[in-house]
């Protein structure tokens, strides 16, 4: 619970079946607060990904300690039987981190799945169409 909002499974289950009902293309779903949150007492985030048989797109954050946060990532959701699809690289501050280009290409070198997207700094991007920084 957070500011009084209490997260049951079987909401999270019944909202996840409603939109797959709608004529969509594709859900997306943001796992805010990393792979291995707790959502409730009892209830972390692999047990959810896995119940709606939902593939996981890795979202690394370029700073320091990206390249250990990545791998460690990757292999838990590995573990837990999850399907990853791919990896977004995102620049989280307005100057790159030290050695960001080197960063990347370790990434793509180490994580062994598809790099999806490379997202620069954008400060203000609600509302934005992200879409352009997709890999095609």
């Amino acid at each position: 619970t957070d500011n009084g909002v209490v997260i049951e499974k079987e909401k999270l289950m019944t909202a996840v079946e409603w939109f797959r009902q709608q004529p969509i293309d594709s859900l997306v779903i943001e796992g805010a607060g990393g792979w291995q949150l707790p959502l409730a007492p009892g209830l972390r985030m692999p047990e959810v990904v896995k119940d709606i048989n939902a593939r996981v797109i890795l979202v690394v954050g370029l700073k320091l300690g990206c390249l250990n946060h990545a791998l460690l990532s990757l292999q838990s959701i590995r573990q837990e039987g999850c399907d990853v699809v791919g990896w977004i690289a995102v620049q989280t501050g307005p100057e790159p981190m030290p050695r960001q280009e080197e960063n990347l290409a370790s990434l793509r070198e180490l994580l062994g799945t598809k790099e999806l997207a490379y997202i620069p700094y954008v400060p203000t991007w609600s509302g934005k169409d992200l879409t352009v920084y997709f890999h095609k």
